[in-house]
């Protein structure tokens, strides 16, 4: 089961997925927009929900370059522990997905 195609619509701003065009996904053997693919993904989850809906203040603010904005929205997400927790662990696995991409490429 390949989910690379949900994942990546996952991390498309939510106005850009589209709400008009239906499409057949395999995976749920029924044909849906991706915006109704992305809401019933992330209802599967309620830590997914949660960081899916910071993400997308945080894309939005980053979008529209307003700082005063982002530092606001940073200051009140900081409060998550989620986000402390990747705040506060000195590892990340950015690289080792760097390298899984690069190597997808060649």
């Amino acid at each position: 089961m390949n989910l690379s195609p949900l994942w990546k619509l996952i991390y498309k701003d939510s106005s850009n997925l589209d709400y008009i065009e239906y499409k057949y996904f395999p995976h749920f053997k029924t044909w849906k927009s991706s915006n109704n693919l992305v809401e019933q993904s992330i209802e599967a989850d309620e830590i997914l929900k949660y960081n899916y809906k910071v993400y997308q203040v945080l894309l939005s603010d980053i979008k529209n370059r307003d700082s005063n904005v982002l530092k606001k929205d940073l200051e009140i997400f900081k409060s998550s522990p989620y986000i402390n927790t990747a705040l506060d662990c000195k590892y990340s696995n950015g690289y080792i997905e760097g390298i899984n991409n690069y190597i997808k490429v060649l």
